[in-house]
């Protein structure tokens, strides 16, 4: 709108006074300024109210620390306006297993030598870079006061022996008669003045986390992303879905009240996300491909709470959040179906929340994209929802023609109603989550997708004592003895177009999965 046009407008002129904009120091187009992703360019009036203050703080070059539920929304304000500004970028995801090497130098062997190799605070405090740190909440407590003097005072002793020095200090310096070359070769390097520190984080009071030490917070101004009004949100689900206005108001519905829910009474020993009855928060962030599927198959092939538990799954949650849920999506008005009563209950079957696609893979078929992409048609059995089209396919032959299971395998209809929901996910453009119990099935249906589409496979076997480096990169030597980081499975799948399968996610420690893969 109109408020989204004048803050871009804003955040662009500043453009003519940071540095070194879309243009590095070697005066080429730097890598390091963030674009986004097309379809993603709009900004809703909360985020633009988030990018008018960024935009005055960096003016007077503050520090900034933006607070929000948890979701992508506050990485894509920041990364979005570095992008207006022409800001280059330097982006840290914390865990609990960051460290100090992380945030200041880490040593490597090159040329048979010992290194020490910058780190991203190090080189945004240096090259004037913007240094963007997500997931504050789940650094440890001794942690992020590394950065303390960073932030407070401009300076850090680096393990090399060199010394970070403030701006004025540093021309300070040089007006007293000390040469440039004179200050480098005692270890003094000037601290760039258009360093600028972005923070993002969760409210620990209510999703939980270690809150940040006072010295600490001091260091930052903070601004918390508003929820939007339900009107303006609903009216972005009807752009999305358009003719299936009462479809998009009921999951706009229910998102208020699932986030009403969980937010009534926080659990007494502040676990987590999870609020009254166990029922974890609803992000707002995934209401939008769940529009797209109702956009693309209908009220009949995606119904309005088979789309909700997909991405709130309540029937894993206990009987008393379940219960919850379901009572909030039956006054809601969504359809119920009749399912069996669960073991240990009497016999019989009871009026349930539909939970599950209604729809079953018929045929595969292929078609092409404009830019020339290998791609498949879905159908389904009886027509009951339009195929889906154009749908990315990878670089082995998909299984085209009517779909038939493999012959060695028995299909089940659980495990056939998780693939037609995997592949509608992944039309969607999104990642899935496939949660059963053992023996249920799952890595068939993931074999399965990969089959289907044509779709190279990785398989990446999760443990409980993984880092977030484990999931990305490993530390090797090459055969002269330097050290070299080699992708793990999951970053070449991401590379090649392959379906990663994280094998076992259930085991990582909490907040590990969104830390690692959160850009990706």
């Amino acid at each position: 709108g109109a408020m989204e046009a004048t803050v871009i407008r804003r955040i662009a002129a500043l453009r003519a006074c940071v540095m070194p904009g879309h243009r590095g120091l070697s005066g080429r187009p730097s890598h390091r300024v963030p674009l986004t992703l097309p379809g993603r360019e709009g900004v809703s009036s909360s985020g633009a109210r988030v990018l008018e203050w960024m935009g005055k703080k960096a003016s007077i070059r503050q520090d900034m620390f933006l607070l929000g539920p948890p979701g992508p929304e506050l990485r894509r304000l920041a990364f979005r306006f570095c992008e207006l500004a022409g800001r280059e970028v330097e982006y840290i995801a914390l865990t609990r297993d960051s460290s100090e090497p992380e945030l200041k130098q880490r040593r490597e062997i090159v040329g048979g030598s010992m290194v020490f190799v910058d780190q991203p605070p190090v080189r945004a405090a240096v090259y004037g870079r913007v240094l963007v740190l997500e997931g504050v909440e789940k650094a440890e407590r001794n942690t992020l006061p590394l950065l303390n003097n960073l932030l407070e005072n401009r300076e850090m002793a680096l393990e090399d022996g060199r010394f970070l020095v403030a701006p004025a200090r540093y021309d300070a310096l040089i007006a007293d008669g000390a040469s440039d070359e004179e200050l480098r070769s005692r270890g003094l390097i000037r601290v760039h003045p258009d360093f600028l520190v972005v923070a993002i984080g969760l409210p620990s009071a209510t999703f939980g986390g270690n809150p940040l030490d006072p010295p600490l917070r001091s260091r930052f101004q903070a601004c918390s992303l508003r929820q939007l009004p339900l009107t303006e949100r609903v009216d972005a689900l009807r752009a999305l879905a358009p003719g299936h206005d009462h479809a998009t108001a009921q999951l706009a519905d229910v998102a208020d009240s699932l986030r009403l829910l969980a937010a009534l009474k926080p659990t007494a020993a502040g676990g987590g996300q999870r609020g009254w009855g166990g029922v974890p928060w609803f992000p707002e962030s995934v209401l939008a491909p769940l529009a797209r599927t109702l956009a693309e198959l209908g009220p009949e092939g995606a119904p309005a709470a088979m789309l909700i538990h997909r991405a709130l799954p309540w029937s894993l949650l206990g009987e008393q959040a379940a219960a919850a849920v379901e009572g909030a999506l039956r006054h809601l008005g969504l359809p119920a179906e009749k399912v069996p009563k669960k073991n240990g209950s009497k016999s019989g079957i009871k009026s349930g929340v539909i939970t599950s696609t209604p729809l079953r893979l018929a045929a595969v078929s292929p078609c092409a994209l404009p830019d020339g992409g290998v791609a498949v048609q879905l159908k389904w059995v009886g027509g009951k929802a339009p195929s889906l089209s154009n749908v990315p396919a990878g670089s082995l032959t998909p299984a085209l023609g009517r779909w038939v299971p493999r012959a060695h395998e028995l299909p089940l209809d659980a495990q056939e109603a998780a693939l037609a929901e995997l592949l509608q996910v992944h039309a969607m453009g999104s990642d899935v989550c496939l949660v059963g119990g053992k023996g249920s099935g799952k890595s068939r249906v993931a074999r399965e997708l990969s089959r289907v589409l044509g779709l190279p496979s990785a398989t990446i076997h999760c443990y409980k004592d993984m880092s977030s480096r484990d999931l990305l990169q490993r530390r090797s030597t090459d055969a002269r003895g330097d050290t070299v980081w080699e992708d793990s499975p999951l970053v070449s799948a991401a590379r090649h177009g392959w379906l990663a399968i994280l094998d076992g996610a259930h085991r990582l420690p909490n907040g590990l999965l969104a830390a690692a893969l959160g850009p990706l």
